[in-house]
Formats: C-alpha cells, sequence, structure tokens
C-alpha cells in the first residue's frame, strides 16, 4: 500500500517537474506570449496532486505508526482485564512477569517494522 503511494507521489513530482523544465526551457516563448498564467495554473495543478499524495501516504504512516504504538498497552491491558474477570488476583509478580512477557513478544514486532 505504502509502495503504490509512492509510486503516484514520484509520478506526480515527474509531472510537475517536467513542466518546470518545459517553462525553463521556453523561457523567451513563455515571456513572448504572456502564457505565464496557464503554465502556473499547470504547475499549481500538478503540485495540489503531488501533495494529495504526499498527504494521503502520510496519512497511512500516521495510522501505522499508532497502531503499531498503541497495540502494545492495549493487548497487555486487554490481557490483565481478562485475567481479572475471569476471577484471578493480579499480584505485582505477575503483573511485571507479564508486561516482560509481552515486551519479548514486541521485539520482533517493532524489528519488523524497521
Amino acid at each position: 500500500r505504502i509502495s503504490a503511494w509512492e509510486v503516484r507521489n514520484l509520478e506526480a513530482n515527474d509531472e510537475r517537474l517536467r513542466l518546470i523544465n518545459a517553462v525553463l526551457q521556453g523561457i523567451k516563448l513563455v515571456k513572448l506570449y504572456a502564457w505565464e498564467r496557464a503554465f502556473i495554473s499547470n504547475i499549481e495543478t500538478c503540485r495540489s496532486r503531488q501533495l494529495r499524495c504526499v498527504l494521503r501516504g502520510r496519512c497511512w504512516v500516521s495510522l501505522l505508526i499508532t497502531i503499531s504504538v498503541g497495540t502494545p498497552p492495549l493487548m497487555t491491558g486487554i490481557a490483565f482485564a481478562v485475567y481479572c474477570l475471569t476471577g484471578h488476583t493480579l499480584t505485582a509478580d505477575r503483573a511485571f512477569t507479564s508486561v516482560a512477557l509481552f515486551n519479548l513478544i514486541l521485539i520482533p514486532m517493532y524489528s519488523a517494522l524497521i
């Protein structure tokens, strides 16, 4: 999903740079025929398309980071809640041992994200 975002972003960036390059190559003709507004409009359209791609991609990355950071505490809390709701008593030694084990489980998950 993220690689597709990167491809769309690069395509939008290439189109914008192609337009800017065309303007710079023919700057005398652009000025002679007063085509500045038309080219500026095209470049701004490409830039807004590129910014939409960047924003969409950053939203996905933010969502994935939020889920990956928020899941471990939520998982620990749910495990403790289920343990207590099933009639067991949660003591400090069991709680700290469980947290340590949950942290050991999370090491491969975090290394997979990097």
